[in-house]
């Protein structure tokens, strides 16, 4: 048997940083705008309130980053490829919090 999860996604870049390969610098200004215009932000509301909506379990990444943020982290010195791409423990922090999700 199987059980759906939804999932919010990692928070993203919010400004250019040093993290960044050349190689991907041109895909900087796009992600700078899903950032700006709120983009991102709106999908993560979705996937809540669908969550919230439906009564399927979410995991959400997102109040994770939200919370790291809060307590002073900046979130792009988390990010391995400075724009997307969470960091090897968030890897394992994500896959614990799923782990204590699945298991209640």
């Amino acid at each position: 048997e199987a059980e759906i999860v939804l999932m919010t996604p990692c928070m993203m870049m919010k400004r250019d940083n040093g993290r960044i390969a050349e190689a991907h610098r041109p895909l900087v200004p796009k992600f700078l705008t899903l950032a700006e215009d709120g983009i991102l932000a709106l999908y993560v509301e979705a996937v809540r309130n669908l969550a919230a909506e439906t009564g399927i379990p979410c995991l959400d990444l997102y109040a994770m980053w939200e919370a790291m943020e809060e307590a002073g982290v900046d979130i792009h010195t988390r990010l391995s490829n400075g724009i997307n791409h969470p960091d090897p423990e968030f890897h394992e922090e994500a896959g614990l919090a799923l782990e204590r999700l699945l298991l209640r």
